[in-house]
């Protein structure tokens, strides 16, 4: 160019030179600088993920729920199996540890066991006889279940020489009780026995043998309050008159031996 023409350019143009220069550095710097709408959307992505996450793992616990719901009213177990049947198979199981398991899986399970498991109680030493007596003695208020109610059958031939009267009143709570064996009870007494024997409305088995206190008048008192009873051991038992005996048989139809 001319330097002639430069020195009679307007001092105008010179300005507007440096105008476009400053605009041009200016919007080189802006395009440098990050752009803070972009920065603050990319912010609130992790954000929305995390949400949509959420909600994602909510819906799929609403549909596990559900579906559990569904499981439990298709597999009610009075549908699959009655009450009967149940009570049927636990009788099966070899041992009371077993059934007592059983009784714990559900309240189903343990109303149909509960009754089994406590109709033949385990008397086996004194002191297992002792807890039962305790357990028994317990107010209706205090236990799930009348415990008293369920014992059908009692066998203390494994303390014959060990049951005393203290022990063997204790258990006249058990009001249905079928089957009663006192096999050489040498400890108890007549009034013990007849205290006892006041459950017998309902008692089919008898088992009084060796037992030295069993007199006319126990046996009276067998023929008084045990109308249903169908067996009677009575061997051993030296005190006896006939007296006794024939107002048992009058008293006692059901009598076979």
């Amino acid at each position: 160019m001319d330097p002639t023409l430069l020195s009679h350019t307007p001092d105008s143009i010179l300005v507007q030179d440096n105008d476009d220069t400053d605009c041009t550095h200016t919007s080189s710097n802006l395009s440098n600088q990050p752009s803070k709408t972009t920065s603050s959307t990319h912010m609130h992505i992790p954000s929305l993920q995390r949400k949509l996450t959420l909600n994602k793992e909510h819906l799929i616990l609403q549909e596990q729920d559900q579906l559990h719901d569904q499981c439990l009213q298709q597999c009610q177990y009075p549908d699959i199996f009655p009450s009967e049947l149940i009570l049927h198979i636990f009788k099966f199981l070899a041992t009371p540890q077993d059934l007592r398991s059983a009784i714990l899986v559900c309240k189903l399970w343990c109303s149909c066991g509960i009754d089994l498991l406590w109709s033949r109680p385990s008397l086996l030493s004194l002191p297992l006889a002792e807890k039962m007596c305790d357990t028994l003695a317990l107010a209706r208020s205090e236990t799930l279940f009348p415990y008293s109610d369920y014992v059908r059958r009692l066998n203390f031939s494994f303390l014959a020489q060990d049951l005393t009267d203290d022990i063997l009143v204790r258990f006249d709570r058990c009001k249905r009780l079928e089957r009663l064996l006192l096999p050489a009870t040498t400890k108890a007494t007549e009034e013990g026995l007849k205290q006892i024997l006041n459950v017998g409305k309902g008692l089919y088995t008898l088992d009084i043998s060796e037992i030295p206190a069993v007199n006319d008048t126990v046996l009276e008192h067998v023929a008084t309050h045990c109308p249903k009873l169908h067996t009677l051991y009575m061997t051993g038992c030296t005190s006896l008159t006939d007296e006794s005996v024939v107002k048992l048989a009058a008293n006692c139809p059901s009598l076979k031996r």
